[in-house]
């Protein structure tokens, strides 16, 4: 079925992207009260505390739900979701609407049509904080594919200008293809920053291989064009479990910087999960950059952890 940017890209993406916190220390308790509604705490220790608390109900058909969240900076927002489908109205169409105490609204519209079409829309209202008028923006994404092969495109049609203030935009859209076989190899292929009139590119190839106990990623970004041409970041990991309740994660950041010989830049990356029992999950994670000179700096060392509870 195709997906927006596909399954493959985003799975490869947070196999990469997630599981690494070594920053951080994060508490995390969520519990359901009456049925419908759900409840979720986050603490999270870096440099400094903070908070981020969230409710959400949903009704009894689950056409409808919606999520209020606080962050002890100040910050209040709220994201509402609707199924057209389940309301009786348009089969395939999503409604979500989106926004917070800054003066910033967000809705979005997506419509799947059987296997084939994926069209999403976004519009945002956010507030200019010079002149101080609510200005608004809009993407538009469209995914054509099946179960293997998808094509993805992606742009910004509407928002703010350098010259025009508010108006049509002059980017090309961005274009994403993805291909994921039946069995366990996928390959991922996406372009941004693409500008009218200016050479600005930049392509990110992601790849993935899985098995029911193991899954590698490797992620590799390259310039074509402009003074920043040629072979950018390469990141590379994998994932396997170590038993039932225990799982491994390693990843190897600007693998690239080897062959420059830019080895301060180059960093190492663990995270170990286990369930200590159902409902109860703790995250061990150590991230060091992989230079002789600076590992010996026990600063260079970071260790966080992350301990999740469910009731």
């Amino acid at each position: 079925m195709a997906m927006y940017f596909d399954k493959l890209g985003k799975e490869s993406k947070d196999m990469l992207g997630k599981g690494f916190d070594s920053d951080k220390k994060v508490f995390k308790f969520s519990a359901q009260g009456v049925e419908g509604l759900n409840f979720e705490s986050t603490t999270t220790s870096a440099k400094s505390l903070s908070n981020e608390s969230n409710f959400k109900l949903e009704d009894e058909s689950g056409a409808m739900d919606v999520k209020y969240t606080y962050k002890t900076t100040g910050e209040l927002s709220f994201e509402s979701n609707y199924d057209m489908a389940k309301l009786g109205f348009v089969d395939g169409l999503k409604l979500t609407l989106s926004g917070n105490d800054a003066c910033k609204l967000t809705g979005k519209a997506e419509y799947k049509h059987d296997s084939l079409l994926c069209l999403r829309a976004n519009l945002v209202f956010s507030e200019n904080e010079k002149n101080q008028k609510i200005e608004p923006a809009s993407t538009v994404s469209l995914v054509l594919g099946q179960d293997e092969f998808c094509l993805g495109l992606d742009s910004q049609v509407f928002g703010q200008t350098k010259d025009s203030g508010v108006g049509l935009t002059k980017n090309i859209p961005n274009f994403n293809i993805n291909y994921l076989s039946k069995k366990n190899l996928g390959i991922c292929v996406a372009s941004k920053g693409l500008e009218k009139g200016k050479d600005k590119l930049s392509l990110n190839f992601r790849g993935i291989y899985y098995t029911p106990d193991f899954t590698g990623a490797i992620s590799v970004n390259v310039s074509p064009f402009g003074e920043t041409a040629g072979l950018g970041a390469i990141d590379a990991g994998f994932e396997t479990s170590i038993d039932s309740d225990t799982s491994l994660k390693v990843k190897l950041a600007n693998v690239s910087d080897v062959v420059a010989d830019k080895l301060a830049t180059r960093s190492l990356n663990v995270g170990l999960k286990k369930s200590l029992r159902k409902g109860c999950d703790v995250s061990l994670y150590y991230g060091a950059p992989c230079n002789g000179t600076v590992l010996s700096s026990l600063d260079a060392h970071k260790i966080g952890f992350n301990l999740e509870v469910k009731a």
